[in-house]
């Protein structure tokens, strides 16, 4: 990834002067992307019973055609980015010309920025290790988080392990969500298939917990305290996680 001479104190200096509301990011976008610009979109399907379908088209292709020049330049200078284009028009890059250039020809367009607080926040994000910048600690007290999707290969390799680990660890070590407890259930108690098994009645089946289940897109997530736990449950449990996330607070950039 390039990164083009990046001077974080004048783009957030830049967004203060246009009135664009800059937010501090607390990851890299897409992996490697420092900034995310919000830009002004319309969405057709919205307006889709408008009275005024010609003016309303007519603000949608003018916002298109901004969108695209800004697009073509990158591609004509090489530069690395990607977009979204839902609710809002979403760009994001790390190469601060190109979020200057936006600011300064296109403010009225642009909804809001999000970035790095500074340099050292920016290598953070950027840096090869699963580093999360938030102001504050998960629940105020866990600085690493391991996650994962419930699917068959986490419930069937995973969880035995899982539940053996945190049989064997002090409580106030470690935290892990709800979504574990109700596996636990899944597991000892199988629900109901229809209505008329076990004699169980169609207003207890409405309270099951099962109607609950945890499927598989559905995350669990680890919390630790200490390095030193983390690093034990990764050898211990290890498994595909969805990710590994280890907290550094705004406080200390």
């Amino acid at each position: 990834m390039t990164r083009c001479k990046l001077n974080i104190d004048n783009i957030r200096e830049l967004c203060e002067q246009t009135g664009v509301e800059y937010t501090l990011s607390n990851k890299a976008f897409y992996r490697k992307f420092a900034y995310n610009i919000s830009l002004r979109n319309i969405s057709m399907w919205q307006h889709r019973d408008s009275q005024d379908k010609y003016q309303i088209k007519r603000e949608y292709f003018k916002l298109v055609a901004k969108q695209s020049k800004i697009t073509k330049l990158m591609d004509r200078l090489d530069i690395d980015y990607r977009f979204r284009r839902e609710q809002n028009f979403n760009l994001y890059l790390s190469d601060s010309s190109i979020v200057r250039r936006i600011l300064n020809t296109m403010s009225e367009d642009v909804l809001s920025v999000d970035g790095p607080k500074n340099e050292q926040h920016l290598n953070v994000l950027l840096s090869n290790r699963k580093a999360i910048v938030k102001p504050q600690l998960y629940y105020k007290k866990y600085r690493f988080k391991v996650a994962y999707n419930t699917n068959r290969e986490f419930k069937e390799d995973i969880m035995p392990v899982l539940q053996q680990y945190i049989q064997n660890t002090p409580s106030q070590n470690i935290k892990i969500s709800n979504n574990y407890y109700k596996i636990l259930i899944e597991m000892s108690e199988p629900a109901p298939t229809t209505q008329h098994q076990r004699g169980t009645s169609y207003g207890q089946m409405a309270s099951w917990p099962y109607r609950q289940r945890v499927e598989a897109w559905n995350i669990i997530s680890v919390y630790f305290a200490e390095e030193e736990d983390y690093i034990m449950y990764k050898m211990m449990v290890g498994g595909n996680t969805l990710h590994d996330y280890e907290v550094v607070l705004q406080q200390d950039l």
